[in-house]
């Protein structure tokens, strides 16, 4: 039997207070999954996005990491638990992605 939607209520609460409260936070993909509801992947475009959210978060540029996703592309992504008065919590994971000149051959 699949999760009823109501397990999702408080991830989808926390991401509208969040919308409230930031109305001018950058649009992302949003994933909330039946299998884990209280947990959110925040898929954005760009460097710029990834930072806005980790400060709406109030997460620390300390727990940020830039890693790379390919060759000609970087990840820019962090991980951080939202407690919000009245709901259960909800983690996030946030990440986005840029394009990057890929590395010349022999460049070390």
């Amino acid at each position: 039997m699949a999760t009823p939607l109501v397990a999702q209520a408080s991830t989808l609460e926390c991401l509208a207070r969040i919308a409230s409260k930031y109305p001018a936070l950058p649009g992302a993909y949003i994933v909330v999954s039946q299998i884990v509801p209280n947990r959110v992947g925040v898929q954005l475009h760009g460097f710029q996005a990834v930072e806005a959210w980790r400060e709406a978060l109030g997460v620390p540029f300390e727990q940020v990491v830039l890693s790379r996703f390919s060759p000609d592309r970087v990840v820019l992504e962090f991980s951080t638990t939202v407690r919000q008065l009245g709901l259960e919590a909800v983690d996030f994971e946030v990440y986005g992605i840029e394009d990057v000149a890929a590395p010349e051959a022999g460049a070390s």
